[in-house]
């Protein structure tokens, strides 16, 4: 369900392509030795080390679809 609604705000928002990184919750009231190791540790959704999924959506190349610019049609957008 959370996967659901970030990528639908995003889309709403005028970012299809949004590159999502989820962080283990909640956050608020954690100590700095629980922040790390959430940050270290797996994305909960994907699987895949969080940081590096922070770094590759920071840094990788755009797709095609994330360089268009306009207004995007209901269903327009695949990845």
């Amino acid at each position: 369900m959370v996967v659901a609604v970030a990528t639908s705000t995003a889309f709403t928002n005028g970012m299809p392509g949004l590159r999502i990184v989820f962080a283990p919750h909640p956050v608020t009231g954690c100590t700095t030795a629980e922040s790390t190791a959430y940050l270290q540790g797996n994305d909960p959704v994907s699987g895949d080390p969080m940081l590096a999924g922070v770094l590759t959506g920071l840094t990788g190349k755009l797709a095609r679809q994330d360089r268009q610019s306009g207004i995007l049609g209901c269903g327009e957008w695949r990845r």
